[in-house]
């Protein structure tokens, strides 16, 4: 890792953290396209899960007793079959194909959502379904949140309950990730360097989305969660190599 790899780095988690902390989610959705080209799409996935499980244990220490736990445990349930299968994508996909699943995975969420759309259905199979979804999500391309976020977006939570509830699944897959990953001999010292790279501005990304989500009330949060999303589907498309 060279001096600029790590300043990038350490810019690129101070913005996804700064959204995390804010919405909920978005940290993977924001750090791994660009990441992707810095480092590759393999070792972004593994150092976007390291960071990104450290900011969703902040998140969950501040407002842990908000969480929906039904709905909590079904995405987590529905994760575990998930993250083998995303697991065995990462080692066989090609890089160049493995980017462009990154692209078009975020736009296949936002763009819908950006447009008003919404899933209504609620109850254990949709929970396992979208936690399934996820869960694969997170072990291919290190982006877990789209299947969950839009799942929740329709049963209009209030927002301390909706970031609380998608950190506790986010740390629980984050971690089952890192085991999938130290198994398959993806946590090197490399990845580990890489991320301690991004500390620093992951403390002061979460630092900044704390204060700003004081100042933000429920209509304008999501609009926030919509508007991120469709951001971040135009920065996955915009890096996608051809």
């Amino acid at each position: 890792m060279t001096l600029t790899q790590g300043l990038v780095i350490a810019l690129l988690a101070a913005v996804a953290s700064s959204t995390q902390a804010l919405t909920g989610f978005g940290f993977a959705l924001l750090i791994v396209p660009p990441l992707a080209v810095v480092l590759g799409p393999k070792e972004a996935v593994v150092v976007t899960t390291l960071l990104g499980t450290l900011v969703n244990l902040a998140r969950l220490a501040r407002t842990g007793r908000h969480v929906d736990w039904t709905t909590a445990r079904r995405f987590v349930a529905g994760s575990l079959v998930g993250l083998p299968i995303g697991a065995v994508i990462l080692d066989r996909v090609d890089e160049r194909v493995l980017q462009a699943v990154i692209a078009l995975t975020v736009a296949g969420f936002a763009i819908p959502m950006a447009r008003g759309a919404a899933l209504r259905t609620s109850g254990l199979l949709a929970d396992l379904g979208a936690g399934l979804v996820s869960g694969i999500g997170n072990t291919a391309t290190g982006m877990s949140g789209p299947p969950l976020v839009i799942t929740l977006h329709g049963r209009d939570l209030e927002p301390d309950r909706f970031r609380a509830t998608l950190s506790t699944v986010f740390v629980t897959m984050g971690a089952l990730s890192l085991v999938l990953f130290a198994l398959a001999d993806r946590l090197t010292e490399d990845r580990f360097a890489e991320a301690g790279a991004g500390l620093p501005g992951l403390v002061v990304g979460f630092t900044v989305g704390e204060l700003a989500f004081r100042r933000v009330n429920t209509d304008r949060f999501k609009q926030l969660v919509v508007a991120m999303l469709f951001f971040s589907a135009c920065l996955a498309l915009a890096t996608l190599p051809f």
